[in-house]
């Protein structure tokens, strides 16, 4: 796993308090509603609706992404949430091991080494979640000459935001987990979480003509735009095929 570079890794990344006195939305969860909406659902759909409405900067080339037309509002959901609490139920201890999820979803998880003073879990979700957002700011995306289509490129440090912000995406759950540091050094502890999104992760391969259906799309633009590329290309190399046999032909008989 990649961890992008958190500027404010003075994020205050703090032992968390789990659901600070109120009740947690899901059964079973660590959550409360209230931190949901606000640390975690708003600034993801904020940075969506930024591709929709045509704001958002598409790292340090002086360019926006284009406007997303299909975009899709993120939600809750406490199935998810499961599934993140058991990616993370086994790493409290001297190696911590964060598990993937056997679906083979979207996921992202972070551990670190932190004071206990005790911050409120939804905090130090948003803090984790709103750097990763932060990274398009850094890193670009690849944007089709028409414009039409946005790619993840295969830019590491720009993985969980094509995640976060994939129109596919529509559910996330996450989990957070304090533990004592292996050191039972008393000032010391340790946090990890893990958020799990609703579909497959994105992935990269470069492969000649195939890229406009390797390459993962983010779901930005009209799913036609994708088609019909994919129709000429394949098209275009049918033609090639086509040529390359009649000239073989005419050789021979020539």
């Amino acid at each position: 796993m990649v961890r992008p570079f958190f500027s404010a890794l003075a994020i205050i990344l703090l032992f968390p308090r789990l659901c600070e006195g109120y009740l947690p939305l899901c059964p079973g969860g660590n959550l409360h509603k209230e931190a949901i909406e606000e640390k975690i659902l708003k600034p993801v759909n904020h940075r969506r609706q930024g591709l929709i409405e045509g704001w958002q900067q598409n790292g340090k080339t002086g360019k926006n992404l284009p406007p997303a037309t299909d975009m899709t509002k993120l939600r809750w959901s406490c199935e998810l949430e499961r599934v993140a609490n058991d990616a993370i139920s086994m790493t409290c201890g001297s190696q911590p091991q964060i598990r993937g999820n056997s679906k083979g979803l979207a996921e992202f998880s972070h551990w670190a080494s932190i004071h206990k003073f005790y911050y409120p879990s939804g905090d130090i979700l948003g803090n984790v979640i709103q750097s990763y957002l932060l990274q398009i700011n850094l890193h670009h995306l690849d944007v089709d000459a028409d414009a039409h289509n946005v790619y993840y490129n295969g830019d590491e440090q720009l993985k969980t935001y094509a995640n976060l912000v994939r129109s596919t995406n529509t559910e996330i759950g996450c989990a957070i987990k304090g533990c004592d540091n292996p050191a039972n050094d008393p000032d010391l502890g340790e946090v990890v979480m893990c958020c799990v999104l609703n579909s497959r992760g994105v992935k990269w391969q470069c492969i000649h003509i195939e890229r406009s259906i390797d390459r993962v799309m983010l779901g930005l633009t009209h799913l036609t735009h994708v088609r019909a590329r994919i129709r000429r290309s394949i098209l275009h190399q049918q033609s090639k095929i086509r040529d390359a046999a009649v000239y073989a032909i005419m050789s021979r008989i020539g």
